[in-house]
């Protein structure tokens, strides 16, 4: 599993109720992929950043379920 700390963290909370907004670098997300698409499957948003023009590329989130109940 990956150190939270070892990446940003745009929101303020951390909880299965709540989720996150993660900004990674490209090559981070490259070396844990699995990682973050587990975390957008489970709800939270992965935004990916080229740091050398410090700009956010791609967003990243997982797929809505419909539940009609």
């Amino acid at each position: 599993m990956t150190d939270l700390n070892s990446f940003s963290i745009f929101s303020f909370i951390s909880s299965e109720n709540f989720p996150l907004v993660l900004i990674v670098p490209i090559s981070q997300f490259r070396q844990h992929i699995a990682t973050y698409i587990e975390k957008a499957k489970s709800g939270h948003t992965v935004i990916l950043k080229d740091e050398k023009k410090d700009q956010q590329l791609v967003q990243l989130v997982g797929k809505k379920k419909f539940n009609p109940e």
